[in-house]
């Protein structure tokens, strides 16, 4: 998730050995409350491949030359679909737990579905994009990443790009349901190794900052990475192009959550 939160904090002055994101720091349950009643919807953890559906499956539009996401629904009720395990708190009319039910996980409303997507992808942090900056040698990128309302400071150094690597990343900006692939493929071919994150507590290698890295991540340092190609006068990402598919501009307010029946 991206953020345009306000912070005077610079990536580097929230980097440290002891001061590491934890990318396995999240825990896939969410859990919300409404007219008295509690409801527990219990996902596996999110996998690299998880993100790739849900970012080919969310709806782009053109903005001033450059994707914006429009509407991320149809893309949060599939990854619900893939992911999710088990929920609590539901009453059906004949006793059976939802998940034994034909139409399992649909029978759950809708509006509950995309909440608890909405939670599960905040609970893995946010980036503010205001601190995305390119290195003075433009050899890497940083920013400050969110995870519950802990500031860290991360970078990521990359090899020089190839013409064909700035011409896949001119392409993928124009907005097409293949774009966040794109970017993915060019963070995984330019990637040398990354600072401030953490598995298990430990830093991560960079095979891992390939497998395991969350896609908003990659897209974004990448994204700023290669915005000099776009714009060589600056050393930051345009506002625009920060939004490639990393936010959306989904404006209207959810449904109230109510307590349902599962039918």
């Amino acid at each position: 998730m991206a953020s345009d939160a306000n912070t005077t904090k610079k990536p580097e002055q929230v980097i440290s050995p002891a001061n590491l994101f934890p990318l396995d720091g999240y825990q896939p349950v969410v859990c919300f409350r409404r007219n008295g009643h509690v409801f527990r919807h219990i996902f596996r953890r999110l996998t690299a491949a998880d993100d790739l559906v849900f970012y080919q499956n969310l709806d782009v539009e053109p903005l001033g030359g450059f994707p914006r996401i429009a509407n991320d629904d149809a893309a949060s009720l599939l990854l619900y679909q893939r992911a999710i395990l088990s929920v609590e708190g539901y009453r059906t009319r004949d006793g059976r737990k939802p998940e034994e039910f034909p139409n399992w996980p649909n029978c759950i409303p809708q509006h509950h579905r995309l909440h608890a997507i909405d939670l599960l992808m905040r609970s893995r942090g946010t980036v503010t994009l205001k601190t995305a900056r390119v290195a003075p040698d433009r050899k890497s990128v940083s920013f400050v990443a969110t995870l519950k309302n802990q500031d860290f400071g991360v970078i990521h150094h990359f090899c020089a790009p190839t013409p064909a690597h700035e011409e896949q990343f001119l392409r993928a900006i124009e907005g097409t349901p293949s774009s966040h692939k794109v970017l993915v493929k060019l963070y995984d071919e330019l990637i040398e190794r990354v600072e401030g994150y953490s598995i298990g507590g430990r830093p991560i290698s960079p095979d891992q900052a390939r497998s395991e890295m969350y896609s908003f991540h990659k897209i974004l340092a990448v994204s700023v990475f290669l915005s000099p190609v776009v714009d060589p006068e600056r050393g930051m990402l345009k506002r625009k192009t920060a939004a490639l598919p990393i936010e959306s501009s989904r404006s209207k307010k959810p449904a109230p959550l109510a307590c349902a029946e599962v039918d």
